[in-house]
């Protein structure tokens, strides 16, 4: 028997070379001629060389059970693709052959003709493209390219509202900064475009660059001061405002804003209403008196209006023609003149700490002698009171309202500016000693080269 022409085939021969008697060759129980195995591994019409030839020239060609098929199409028709692309249902289930014919040349010719025709047509050309993309990963890189723009455009972005915020331009210019980076040439997305998003990222900006200065400052275990100012709107809302001065990675100390505060404390918010608000109501009620008179009286007298809103004025006029509310706003003017002189001596920029320890207490000195030295506005508000007439006004009682208790007011306001001072416990008491040698005027006549000495140490 010659040799098989098929290296698989030719392992089987070895091992069965010593039954020549038999032309077939007995593996596992299963008989198979040469024939037979040949089909399984290329198409009979063709050799073992013109198969290896053939799948060289047409990449993806593949054979079982005797058929022929491309492994391209099979793998593209399993994918779940966004072309449509009509794939070769024959080739890619490998069920292409020679046909019937008993010609072996014309089977030869068919296949040839398949052959040609399928791996130059468009479908196959096309999966072969698809097949390439997968495995470039093409449409990962695609993403990854698109997420690179996307971030891009929000980097800028981010810059022009930093730029916004360094050089205190109005939240509009963000809007207009972005079109006019368009027309640069710059692609800025979509979106993050108006002056609310401008607001949003500096928030989110200056929370970063808050939390990475505290850690530097934790980090570096860097020296800090602070300054702590009370906010001067007429919210009736008290705030705080904290400021640091620190060295930050080991640089020239400076100013940092740290945070806006909101005080919870009852006493601040009406400390802060009284200062910033009151005092220029209570003031504004004094000089307008007789005008605000006339008008409530008008109003209450209006036929044009009906009875409930002239019920309103008339009840409003009572309360402003009464000694009560005189003797009110006579004790309010006197008290918010000393603490608005007080809010101006403590606002200097160059006043020191003995100094603020020292306006404090003379704001309280005076605050005490009201309770038994009537202030200016007091002393006209009795003599009203006792001639029941204010700036030609004449005054009726009015028992629904309730006077100020002048003494237990005075008291409150004395209590709440003690509350500040620096003197309340054994450690500021001693602080406020060694401080007292920093102010000159507590300096002896002939004070000793080395005065004070001990004191700056213990500072």
């Amino acid at each position: 028997m010659d040799a098989p022409r098929c290296d698989w085939c030719a392992a089987v021969f070895q091992v069965e070379i010593g039954k020549p008697s038999s032309p077939y060759i007995k593996l596992d129980n299963v008989e198979s001629s040469e024939a037979d195995c040949q089909d399984l591994l290329w198409p009979s019409e063709w050799t073992s060389v013109q198969w290896t030839e053939k799948k060289e020239k047409f990449k993806g060609l593949y054979c079982a059970d005797g058929k022929i098929g491309c492994d391209i199409c099979r793998k593209v028709s399993k994918l779940k693709t966004s072309q449509k692309i009509e794939i070769s249902q024959e080739w890619a289930t490998c069920e292409i052959g020679g046909g019937t014919n008993t010609n072996k040349k014309t089977r030869l010719t068919v296949l040839r003709n398949k052959l040609k025709k399928h791996f130059e047509s468009n479908a196959h050309k096309s999966a072969v493209q698809i097949l390439d993309n997968k495995d470039k990963n093409i449409l990962s890189k695609l993403m990854d390219e698109k997420d690179y723009q996307i971030n891009k455009a929000t980097h800028s972005i981010f810059c022009i509202a930093y730029y916004i915020a360094k050089y205190n331009r109005p939240f509009d210019d963000h809007l207009k900064l972005v079109q006019l980076q368009e027309l640069n040439g710059i692609k800025l997305g979509f979106t993050l475009h108006s002056r609310y998003s401008s607001t949003n990222i500096l928030q989110y900006i200056s929370k970063e660059m808050k939390h990475k200065i505290i850690k530097n400052i934790i980090d570096t275990n860097a020296k800090c001061s602070i300054l702590i100012d009370e906010s001067t709107t007429l919210s009736d809302l008290c705030s705080m405002v904290a400021y640091l001065k620190v060295s930050i990675s080991n640089n020239e100390p400076l100013f940092i804003f740290l945070d806006l505060v909101e005080l919870k404390n009852e006493i601040a918010k009406k400390y802060s209403f009284v200062g910033l608000l009151v005092v220029r109501a209570v003031n504004v009620v004094l000089k307008i008196f007789p005008a605000l008179y006339k008008h409530l009286y008008t109003a209450s007298n209006d036929s044009n209006r009906d009875s409930k809103t002239k019920n309103k004025y008339l009840g409003l006029l009572k309360k402003l023609a009464s000694p009560e509310f005189v003797n009110d706003l006579a004790i309010m003017c006197d008290v918010l003149q000393e603490l608005s002189n007080l809010s101006i001596e403590l606002q200097s920029r160059t006043i020191t700490l003995m100094q603020f320890e020292q306006s404090i207490k003379r704001c309280i000195r005076v605050i005490i002698s009201f309770k038994t030295n009537n202030g200016d506005y007091m002393h006209q508000a009795v003599v009203a009171i006792k001639d029941m007439k204010f700036k030609n006004i004449d005054l009726t009682s009015n028992k629904k309202m309730i006077s100020i208790n002048k003494n237990q007011f005075l008291t409150s306001i004395e209590n709440n500016l003690k509350s500040r001072l620096l003197d309340n416990d054994g450690e500021n008491k001693i602080i406020l000693k060694h401080i007292l040698v920093l102010e000159k005027s507590t300096w002896p006549e002939d004070p000793d080269i080395r005065y004070g000495e001990d004191n700056i140490k213990y500072l």
